[in-house]
């Protein structure tokens, strides 16, 4: 979710504030560092966002400099 938008409990976000891996708000060295923790075996990525095509390999290019 990009920077600045509210947490919301009641769940659900408008698809424009879905943003590439590691440039919104969530801390995803520390996430991928305590799934690795799990016996997490698999990662997906879901892109909603209307530019899904640009945005994933973005993502994953993110993750893989991790």
């Amino acid at each position: 979710m990009e920077k600045g938008v509210p947490h919301s409990d009641k769940g659900g976000m408008a698809n424009e504030q879905s943003v590439v891996l590691g440039t919104g708000q969530i801390d995803w060295p520390a996430v991928l560092k305590a799934a690795r923790k799990s016996s997490i075996d698999h990662y997906y990525i879901e892109d909603e966002s209307k530019a899904v095509e640009q945005q994933v390999p973005k993502s994953i290019a993110y993750l893989k400099s991790l």
